[in-house]
């Protein structure tokens, strides 16, 4: 009798167990890689008015993004941002950022499409998934 062949999942690439799995101290976890954005700005253009803006501030975010997949190793990002006072209609406002992560999140979009992306393959319904702990 033939033995069945294994169901492959179909998807971009092999599937294989991630380095990160098979730790079972956390002090054996891979180092992060530190990476540093530099968003710094001598003058920005108010969004609200279009007129240039001097620098008022410089500010840091850190972000965790998903670093190298092949070896799991995960990178940290700081993001320097310079921070702007619009003169003509007096508002407050920071060097767009929003290309790397959204405000006040502490993951970059990489790691968050990855995240959807393994929800959608695994076919896990919204609403358990997101009951997940963190």
């Amino acid at each position: 009798m033939k033995e069945k062949e294994p169901l492959k999942r179909f998807g971009p690439g092999e599937y294989r167990l991630a380095p990160s799995l098979q730790i079972t101290r956390v002090e054996d976890l891979p180092k992060p890689m530190l990476v540093l954005e530099d968003r710094v700005q001598a003058r920005c253009a108010c969004p609200s008015c279009g007129t240039l803006a001097p620098r008022t501030h410089t500010r840091s975010r850190k972000l965790y993004d998903v670093g190298d997949l092949a070896s799991g190793r995960p990178r940290r990002v700081t993001v320097t941002y310079s921070q702007h006072r619009c003169e003509r209609c007096g508002k407050y406002f920071s060097v767009d950022t929003c290309d790397m992560a959204e405000d006040k999140m502490l993951y970059t979009r990489r790691v968050m499409n990855l995240a959807i992306l393994a929800v959608v393959e695994d076919r896990l319904p919204y609403r358990e998934a997101s009951k997940w702990p963190s």
